[in-house]
């Protein structure tokens, strides 16, 4: 008890032994003895038999401490909230295989140095902290034989260092939030002589790392279904088209001998936003059809919510098993990147990939408007009588005003597209589906 007047001690270690008894609280007559050693940087106490309540006063350790494991004791009791003072606590913090109990506190977000969390074989409740966002260092994080409860935090995904993550037998609810499956970590790098990688199916997202071109040894490398997005590296085994599986993926792949890309990301510029069909197909639920708002030959619309900025979307999806929609999903491309109107939806993006199962996929995505269709605002269908529509003389002149104003120049050219697949539209028909967007619909 007098270790205190060690004023410069630095290191104390003691762990695996037969320190502190069964019976009273001699970890908080231990702890409290330290309180004056200022210049103490690592404690390890672990796997003894100190037993009682994990004190408050732990707050009071010295700030320079870097390294504090208690692990496999019999310390009960809640972590304190004071705990976020220790904020040089780096290398680890081990408090596993105890009998702590209570919810992690807010304040573990003040250990911004923190590397190793390993609070696991407890009997720890509550939730997951969001707080947890402010440990941007952690690279280890074991939470597992608990009773924590809720659903994974999104704010997890800002620790973007993270390589393992225990979460297994507790009390957990949800989906598991894609923002946590991040990058492929770039510690890969070390594995100079992998010769097989398979991480296809997951949400692994951001652009395939480069330095897999470099690996001399690969023999086969699958990142299909995912979420990766920009351009396929030119290097290793990217050189060997067999040899890599990327389907699944919004990504544009360039053929050095021919010099063509064989998959593009989006027939549009590069101006507009650029999204995947796991994005899509996250927005959309699914492409449920409680999300269905309209439905036509050659496309099936769907409302959306991009998690991106959570702007609400209407996804027009193709029916690429119908001829000539193919033909027309370009044409109409190639039209909305030449025609800009105020009385126009605008366009966001268009999407050209594979989905889940292979097959190809096409859609374009549009603002969402609320008010519906033209069409039902002129001719409201028997199941809408109960919820009239009307609109007066003077507003349906001041629609048919702004469709003039569309111009007939940008008329024509959806005119002469449409003609070039064989399909024969009238003007008023080309004015009624320009107007139909303008009103709000898809």
């Amino acid at each position: 008890m007098n270790l205190g007047a060690l004023y410069a001690l630095e290191f104390f270690v003691a762990y695996n032994n037969s320190l502190g008894t069964n019976q009273g609280n001699k970890l908080m007559s231990f702890l409290t003895s330290l309180f004056n050693c200022s210049n103490l940087q690592h404690l390890n106490l672990a796997m003894n038999h100190f037993k009682g309540f994990l004190p408050h006063s732990i707050a009071n350790l010295s700030t320079k401490i870097t390294w504090l494991d208690l692990q496999d004791n019999y310390i009960s009791g809640s972590i304190p909230r004071g705990i976020g003072n220790l904020v040089n606590l780096q290398t680890l913090f081990f408090l596993s295989g105890n009998m702590l109990t209570s919810s992690i506190p807010n304040s573990i977000g003040k250990l911004s140095m923190l590397e190793i969390l390993m609070l696991d074989k407890n009997n720890i409740s509550g939730e997951i902290p969001s707080s947890i966002r402010n440990l941007s260092r952690l690279g280890t994080l074991d939470l597992s034989t608990n009773m924590i409860e809720e659903s994974i935090p999104i704010s997890l995904g800002n620790c973007t260092n993270l390589l393992q993550i225990h979460l297994d037998y507790n009390r957990l609810m949800g989906e598991i939030p894609c923002q946590i499956l991040g990058t492929i970590p770039t510690i890969f790098r070390q594995l100079k002589g992998i010769q097989e990688l398979d991480v296809s199916r997951n949400n692994l997202a951001g652009q395939i790392p480069r330095f897999l071109g470099e690996f001399r040894f690969f023999q086969y490398l699958k990142l299909s279904y995912n979420m990766f997005d920009g351009e396929v590296p030119n290097g290793g085994v990217f050189t060997n088209i067999s040899a890599f599986s990327v389907v699944g993926n919004t990504i544009i792949y360039q053929n050095k001998r021919s010099r063509q890309q064989v998959k593009l990301a989006s027939p549009l510029q590069n101006k507009y936003l650029r999204l995947s069909f796991g994005e899509l197909f996250q927005a959309t639920n699914g492409f449920s059809p409680s999300n269905l708002i309209g439905e036509g030959g050659y496309a099936s619309v769907y409302k959306g919510i991009l998690n991106s900025d959570e702007q609400i979307v209407a996804v027009k999806v193709l029916k690429l098993h119908e001829r000539g929609a193919n033909k027309s999903f370009v044409i109409e491309c190639e039209a909305l990147k030449n025609i800009r109107h105020q009385n126009l939806v605008k366009i966001i993006t268009a999407c050209s990939s594979i989905d889940f199962t292979g097959n190809d996929f096409k859609d374009l995505a549009f603002e969402f408007m609320e008010n519906g269709s033209l069409e039902n605002w002129l001719q409201p269908s028997l199941l809408e009588q109960h919820e009239p529509k009307n609109l007066n003389f003077v507003q349906r002149m001041n629609i048919a005003i702004d469709v003039a104003c569309v111009g007939q120049s940008s008329l024509d050219e959806l005119q002469q597209g449409w003609t070039k697949i064989g399909v024969e539209i009238q003007m008023r028909d080309c004015l009624f589906i320009k107007v139909k967007w303008w009103l709000g619909g898809y």
